[in-house]
């Protein structure tokens, strides 16, 4: 403890004796460490009136024996002798023939009044004189604050003659000073930025160009340093010998800009900012400390930040992970889907290419690494698994609530994505399954026209998957129930105004939009698309003839009960392309002399040009792309309605009971 924290901390009447003690010993008031019977003989002395030179030598032995008091006194607590030493050099400085002749004439003095009394009346006067009042006291305890070091203002040319320096010579010492300076440049409008240590003030100008120069040249310098190259490896850096020298001055670079790109606003300035940071991601492995605060900052930037900030941000995230050891890619998986989920609880218009993206970045994040992707997609699948299953048993609104929301939906629309993209891997192409019957009970967890437009965003991640991972999903009667609602099967009068379709996204149909005609319509479209991209993905297999069957007898039952002509004619076309489909593989099959377990010859029946040139159902679902429907992207989906009654959100969402209208 310093001596001005043990002066604080030490009682103020203790330290007014000690001062008071000090201040009286060169006027003979006895030894530092006094007893009563020393102070008797003290006073006998000073009523026995001896002689001249008696006086003068017993002075000089008093001033002595201070003087060893001071001594044994700053062996015994050094802190308080400094502390002294600092406040009141007085009582340490004496002279040792002054003080023995003021002691003289002090006892002469003495020696002029009358009996014992009168000499302790003046004792007392001059214990009084000598004390110090409390004020003086306390202004004596008093530790006085810091002060800042005076600042020199560095111009333009100054900063450039640094950075010229700093880049031709590449010196440690050199290096060193740049630093200093763009630690200031770093700090600029902090709160601190006065306090000891920020010694250059920088203009506008000289700050922009130094700022501009380390985050672009500042990789350079280090790499020539260590004499390494530009794109240098991890393990160059740790086998270099220089590294240990060097990595002092590559940490203060990446802290202080890790410090500037906190404070940066604007969207262009973070983008170049987490631009050249991405360069010096190797150097990184300096400090754990400024890896976590930087890849922290990157995937915040990712989910709030501008277009090109969010992309630079990500790309920075993707090399950390692709670079610095482990945990980081662990980290950075983790980072990256927890930004999308957290992104994904509230969806409009606006969010929708926001969470696009985000999605996008999860998928490129678990193609790094399989098997580390295999064991987080794993737990993350589980935990939906888990949702499903409490909303299955307990058939509750708060449990259905958690299912049906766009938090839960989007993931789910993520995984069927991610599995899908990287179905070559083994591993994540065993997730297919789990994924597919996740879908399928979130689609068939709640069969009502109400939640339509969520169940046909879940169908369409499933006809996706299918395409991706040439597995056989059961979709024909998923989406087939779609069309047997009652308010399908009754004609319906044009919808007023607010009726019809907008471009904002949900997951509800309220009692307006389920009777409004446009709706129906998109409806009857998105169905006859879905259940057309499903059988044509098999339109080229053996057994195409047998899949379609189900479907087209319930095509038909539809076409006989639908009200409305256009959504009978849509049917009637489907139908149409998937009987002429089956017939033409038939008669294919027919001249196909092998087993169905023969593998290799049923790859090279389905590959056949000649059944893929005239191939009906391919046609027309061609032909359906090509118009102008409503958007097949998983991530645009129907508008509410404008009956506020109907259209309520979650919170209105009411413990399922089977009624008329599911049929």
């Amino acid at each position: 403890m310093g001596a001005a924290k043990r002066l604080q901390a030490e009682p103020s009447a203790a330290l007014a004796r000690k001062r008071k003690k000090l201040k009286a010993k060169p006027a003979g008031l006895g030894p530092l460490q006094s007893t009563p019977a020393d102070s008797e003989a003290v006073n006998e002395t000073h009523s026995a009136r001896p002689e001249s030179g008696r006086h003068e030598s017993t002075g000089a032995g008093e001033a002595s024996q201070h003087k060893a008091d001071l001594e044994a006194l700053k062996q015994q607590d050094p802190d308080f002798y400094a502390y002294l030493d600092q406040t009141d050099r007085g009582l340490l400085d004496f002279d040792l023939g002054s003080d023995a002749s003021g002691s003289s004439d002090s006892e002469a003095q003495q020696g002029d009044h009358q009996g014992q009394a009168a000499d302790s009346d003046d004792d007392a006067d001059a214990d009084k004189e000598d004390a110090p009042p409390m004020q003086q006291l306390e202004e004596d305890m008093h530790v006085p604050p810091l002060k800042a070091k005076p600042t020199k203002s560095l111009s333009s040319e100054g900063v450039d003659l640094l950075c010229q320096r700093a880049k031709e010579t590449g010196s440690a010492k050199a290096t060193q000073q740049l630093l200093q300076v763009y630690r200031t440049a770093c700090h600029v409008g902090d709160a601190d930025e006065n306090l000891p240590g920020s010694t250059q003030a920088l203009g506008t100008a000289a700050l922009d160009k130094l700022v501009l120069f380390m985050l672009t040249e500042a990789h350079d310098i280090f790499c020539g340093m260590l004499g390494v190259s530009a794109g240098c490896k991890l393990q160059q850096l740790r086998t270099c010998q220089r590294w240990p020298k060097v990595q002092p001055l590559i940490k203060t670079f990446l802290g202080n800009s890790l410090h500037l790109l906190g404070s940066l606003t604007h969207a262009s300035l973070q983008a170049f900012a987490l631009r050249r940071m991405r360069a010096s991601v190797v150097f990184l492995v300096s400090s754990d400390a400024v890896q976590r605060k930087l890849m922290r900052h990157a995937l915040q930037v990712m989910g709030s930040a501008d277009a090109s900030a969010r992309v630079q941000a990500f790309l920075l995230v993707r090399e950390m992970a692709s670079v610095l050891p482990a945990p980081t890619l662990s980290n950075a998986m983790k980072g990256v889907y927890r930004v999308f989920v957290r992104n994904a609880k509230f969806v409009s218009a606006a969010s929708m290419p926001h969470i696009h993206f985000l999605g996008a970045c999860v998928i490129e994040m678990f193609g790094l690494d399989f098997s580390l992707s295999y064991e987080h997609a794993f737990t993350h699948i589980r935990e939906l698994a888990s949702l499903l299953r409490g909303a299955l048993a307990m058939k509750t609104k708060d449990a259905y609530r958690e299912v049906y929301c766009w938090q839960t939906t989007c993931t789910l629309e993520l995984w069927g994505r991610l599995v899908g993209a990287h179905h070559e891997n083994e591993e994540l192409r065993s997730l297919a399954y789990p994924v597919a019957q996740l879908l399928l009970g979130s689609l068939r967890l709640m069969p009502t026209p109400t939640f339509l437009p969520l169940r046909l965003r879940l169908a369409r991640a499933l006809v996706a998957l299918e395409a991706e991972t040439k597995l056989c999903i059961p979709l024909g009667s998923v989406l087939l129930d779609m069309l047997t609602w009652k308010g399908l099967s009754q004609k319906v009068k044009a919808s007023g105004p607010g009726g019809g379709m907008s471009s904002a996204p949900t997951i509800r149909a309220g009692k307006t939009m389920l009777a409004s005609p446009s709706f129906q319509q998109n409806v009857v479209e998105q169905v006859i698309e879905a259940l057309a991209r499903h059988l044509t993905h098999w339109a080229f297999s053996p057994a195409f003839p047998e899949l379609s069957h189900l479907p087209s007898l319930r095509l038909r039952k539809l076409a006989k009960t639908l009200p409305v002509e256009r959504f009978r004619g849509m049917v009637k076309a489907l139908i149409v392309a998937v009987e002429a489909q089956a017939t033409l593989v038939t008669q294919h099959r027919a001249e196909l002399a092998c087993a169905p377990t023969d593998v290799e010859a049923v790859a090279q029946f389905m590959a056949d040009p000649a059944l893929r040139e005239q191939a009906p159902l391919t046609q027309y679902t061609a032909q359906l792309g090509q118009k102008e429907a409503l958007p097949v992207n998983p991530w645009i989906a129907m508008s509410q309605g404008m009956d506020s009654h109907a259209d309520a959100g979650p919170d209105d969402l009411q413990e399922y009971v089977p009624s008329d209208d599911d049929e």
